[in-house]
């Protein structure tokens, strides 16, 4: 007699499945993809060699969450306070407040207000006025981040912010399907489902 009992589904072949259709859908190069599991796991070349923790981190990558906001290789690292400037961009893309998430547009904004062109050689003392501005924009799209927040904090605070933008303009927010949002791949997928609801629903506005 047949079981009964479904199947479990596999995570793996799951993260992976994801991996190859957004790689595909957009038009992700060879020698980028490639680079990016270099960088996720050095001295691997193929998603397959990847434990599921860098599937996850590979899936970020591929949906826009890393791809988007390239780090380019310079002779140093970047300061936190230079990654933290970074990530507020990501979040104002994610909320459909700028037109681009590259970092060429990040750029431009960073010269506007401290007059440097590149973001890794601003100095110390330049980060302060940049992140107060992009924290203040943040606001102004009614998200508060608060100095100090966690990275899980400011991901929670930035779904409740779409959500909010999403009802004030008659859309309904996305459910995340009754997976745990507590998880952070599940939260990036639905900050990610939440922002392309956002930018959507702008595009036909225009």
């Amino acid at each position: 007699m047949m079981s009964m009992i479904p199947k479990k589904s596999d995570p793996r072949r799951a993260l992976l499945s994801k991996i190859h259709v957004e790689k595909s859908k957009r038009g992700i190069e060879d020698d980028d993809y490639r680079s990016a599991i270099g960088r996720i796991a050095p001295g691997r070349s193929s998603a397959a060699d990847l434990t599921n923790p860098q599937l996850v981190r590979l899936v970020e990558w591929v949906t826009g969450v890393g791809q988007a906001v390239k780090t380019r290789a310079t002779a140093r690292e970047r300061s936190p306070h230079q990654a933290k400037a970074a990530a507020l961009w990501m979040t104002l893309w994610w909320l459909g407040a700028t037109e681009s998430p590259a970092e060429a547009a990040l750029a431009k904004f960073i010269k506007r207000q401290v007059g440097v062109d590149a973001i890794d050689w601003w100095s110390a003392a330049e980060t302060s006025p940049v992140i107060d501005a992009l924290r203040s924009w943040c606001r102004r799209e009614g998200l508060r981040l608060k100095p100090g927040v966690t990275a899980a904090e400011a991901d929670a605070l930035l779904v409740q912010a779409q959500a909010a933008k999403l009802m004030a303009m008659g859309v309904q927010p996305p459910d995340a399907g009754g997976r745990p949002a507590s998880a952070a791949f599940e939260t990036r997928e639905v900050i990610r489902r939440q922002g392309d609801l956002i930018r959507a629903h702008k595009e036909k506005r225009v």
